[in-house]
C-alpha cells in the first residue's frame, strides 16, 4: 500500500469517531495486524463485516481496504490458491469502479491476485501474472513499487526466465535507491531465489546476506521466512551445519503454509546427513501439508510436497508410501496448467521405489498380527507395519483392521477405505459385517471426506448401524441437528452408548454458539487419533 493510504486510514478513523462509528473506526485500525499476525479467526469474521458496513455506509475505499486485507490474510501466510482466485479477481474488478480507482492502494489488488495465482500454480499462471503486473503504473517513490517488483521477479522465475528475473531485481533495487528508498526484504529474497534457480548459489547467499537488514513488508514473518530460505541455500552449497542452524524447527514452520515447500526441499537436502532424522513422523506431517494444499487449491505445492515426501519415504524404506505419493503426484499434476517436467520427476520417484529393498517383516504372515499387538505402541514404526501387513490386508480381518487404521493414522484413509470397501461392500456382505468393521470403515470414509460413499454404505446397514454411521458423519461435519436426530434413531434401534453420545449433539446444536463451544462439542462426540497404538490399529 502507498504511504498516502495510511494517512487516509488515520483521517478516516477520525471522521468515523466523530460520526459516532467508533467500533468501525477501531476495527479498521486492527485489520492489517490481524492479517500479518495470523489472527485469522478474528480476521475472517471482522473483515467481511467491515466491508458490509462500509458498503451500507457508501464508503467504497473502506470496503476495498477491508476486502484487501482479508485477501492478504488468505493468500499470504495461509497460501490459499484456487479457493481465493475468484475473490481476488472480484477485488480487481472492484478497483475499476469510478469511486475506487483513485485509491492509492489499488495496485495491491493486482498483486494479491498474482499471489493467489502463484499459490495455485506459479508456472501455470506466469504469463497472466507478468501481463497484469507489468500493466501497473507504479513509480519507485511509491511503496507499492517494491511489492510489484518482487512478484514480477517471482513470475519471471516461474516462467523459466531466470536471467531476466535477476536483471529485473537488480534494476528495481537500483531504481529504489535512485528514489532515496531501500528495497524491501521480500524483494531481496526474490532476487536470491532467482539466483538460486539460475544455479548461482553463492550469489544467492550474497544477495540474501545483503537483504538481511532491509525493512520487511511482513515483519512478523521475516525471521522464519529468512531462516528457511537461508537453510535451503546453505544446504544446496553443502554447508550442512550452517544450514541446520538456520533452519526453523517444525513447531515454528508448522503454522506457516507459505514456507512449507521451501522447508521441505531443505529437509530433503539435509536428510542424508547425521543432522536431520528422517522419520515416519516427518512423513505424516508432510502428508498433512499435502492434504492442506488439496483443500486450498495449492496444486503446484501439493505436487512438490508429494515428490519430496516420496523420496524421503524411499530413503527410510517406506516403499508403499513412496508409491502412493507418486500416484498422488500424478493425479494432482492433472490440475496443473503447465506440468513442465513433473511426469519425468514422478517416473524418477517410481524408479527409486522399485530399485529400493523393503525391510523384511518381523515374523511370518501367520505371526504378524500377534507381533503387532505385542509391539511397543510408542516406539513401533507404523509406516513399516503398513508394509508388513499389506499382503494380509483384505483377506484376514484382524490384519485388515490393523492395516487400514494404521493407514488412516499416517494420512492415507482413502487407501484404507478402498481395502475395506472391497472386502465388505463389493463382496456383498456389508449387511452382516461386524459392527467394529463398519465403524472402522465409517471412520476411514469420514477422514477421506468420501461422504457420498458413506451414505451409500449406510443404506445397506441394519437400522442401528445405519443411524450410527450417519451420526458419525454429521458430527464430523458439525451438522448437529442431523447428528442428534441420527443418534436418537440409533438409540431407539439399540445403538448403545455411542448412540446416546450422538443424541447429545442436540445440546451442541442449541448451545454451541461460539467456535470454541462447537469445537468442544466435536471433540466430545468424535474419536480423535493420537500416536498410541491399540490392538485395533493406531488411534
Amino acid at each position: 500500500m502507498d504511504v498516502d493510504i495510511w494517512a487516509w486510514v488515520g483521517d478516516t478513523q477520525r471522521q468515523l469517531h466523530e460520526a459516532g462509528n467508533t467500533g468501525l473506526a477501531m476495527a479498521i485500525g486492527d485489520v492489517p495486524a490481524q492479517a500479518l499476525e495470523g489472527r485469522y479467526a478474528q480476521l475472517d469474521v471482522l473483515a467481511p463485516a467491515i466491508a458490509q458496513q462500509a458498503e451500507n455506509l457508501r464508503l467504497p475505499w473502506v470496503e476495498f481496504y477491508a476486502r484487501y486485507w482479508h485477501l492478504i490474510g488468505r493468500v499470504g501466510d495461509r497460501a490459499q490458491g484456487t479457493v481465493a482466485i475468484a475473490d481476488a479477481e472480484a477485488l480487481v474488478e472492484f478497483t475499476k469502479r469510478e469511486d475506487v480507482r483513485e485509491c492509492p492502494a489499488v495496485p495491491g489488488a493486482v498483486v494479491a491476485l498474482a499471489v493467489a495465482q502463484a499459490n495455485a500454480d506459479g508456472p501455470g499462471y506466469a504469463a497472466e501474472r507478468l501481463a497484469a503486473l507489468s500493466a501497473l503504473d507504479v513509480e519507485p517513490d511509491s511503496l507499492a513499487f517494491a511489492a510489484v517488483a518482487e512478484h514480477y521477479v517471482a513470475a519471471l522465475v516461474d516462467a523459466g526466465r531466470v536471467d531476466e528475473a535477476i536483471a529485473h531485481a537488480e534494476t528495481a533495487v537500483a531504481a529504489l535507491g535512485g528514489a532515496g528508498r531501500e528495497a524491501s526484504w521480500e524483494l531481496g529474497a526474490a532476487s536470491a531465489r532467482a539466483l538460486l534457480a539460475a544455479g548461482r548459489t553463492e550469489d544467492a547467499l550474497t544477495a540474501l546476506d545483503a537483504a538481511t537488514g532491509f525493512k520487511p513488508d511482513d515483519p512478523v514473518a521475516k525471521e522464519h521466512r529468512e531462516g528457511v530460505l537461508r537453510a535451503l541455500v546453505l544446504a544446496t552449497l553443502d554447508r550442512v551445519q550452517e544450514s541446520v542452524d538456520a533452519l526453523p524447527d517444525l513447531d515454528v514452520v508448522g503454522d506457516h503454509p507459505r514456507v512449507w515447500v521451501e522447508w521441505s526441499h531443505a529437509i530433503r537436502a539435509l536428510a542424508g546427513t547425521a543432522q536431520i532424522t528422517n522419520t515416519w513422523q516427518l512423513g505424516r506431517v508432510l502428508k498433512q501439508w499435502i492434504d492442506y494444499f488439496a483443500m486450498m487449491g495449492g496444486y503446484r505445492a501439493r505436487v512438490e510436497l508429494a515428490l519430496v515426501a516420496g523420496h524421503l519415504a524411499v530413503a527410510r524404506q517406506g516403499l508403499w508410501q513412496a508409491r502412493l505419493l507418486a500416484d498422488l503426484a500424478e493425479s494432482a499434476s492433472g490440475e496443473l496448467r503447465n506440468p513442465g517436467d513433473v511426469a519425468e520427476r514422478i517416473a524418477e520417484l517410481r524408479a527409486a521405489a522399485d530399485k529400493a529393498t523393503a525391510l523384511p517383516a518381523p515374523g511370518s504372515e501367520a505371526e504378524l498380527v500377534g507381533v503387532f499387538d505385542a509391539a511397543d505402541g510408542f516406539n513401533a514404526d507404523p509406516e513399516r507395519w503398513v508394509g508388513w501387513l499389506a499382503p494380509l490386508s483384505g483377506r484376514d480381518v484382524e490384519a485388515t483392521r490393523r492395516h487400514t487404521t494404521t493407514l488412516g493414522f499416517l494420512g492415507y484413509p482413502a487407501r484404507g477405505a478402498d481395502i475395506y470397501w472391497t472386502m465388505l461392500v463389493e463382496s456383498g456382505d456389508i449387511e452382516n459385517a461386524d459392527p467394529q468393521d463398519v465403524a472402522y470403515l465409517s471412520g476411514l470414509l469420514i477422514e477421506a471426506r468420501q461422504d457420498e460413499r458413506l451414505e451409500q454404505v449406510a443404506e445397506r446397514l441394519p437400522a442401528a448401524q445405519r443411524h450410527l454411521a450417519l451420526g458419525r458423519l454429521y458430527t464430523a461435519r458439525e451438522r448437529w441437528e442431523q447428528a442428534a436426530a441420527e443418534g436418537e434413531a440409533a438409540a431407539t434401534a439399540g445403538g448403545g452408548i455411542e448412540a446416546a453420545r450422538l443424541w447429545s449433539a442436540r445440546g451442541c446444536s442449541s448451545s454451541a454458539t461460539t467456535p470454541r463451544a462447537r469445537a468442544s462439542c466435536a471433540t466430545s462426540s468424535t474419536r480423535k487419533r493420537s500416536s498410541s497404538r491399540t490392538s485395533g490399529g493406531w488411534s
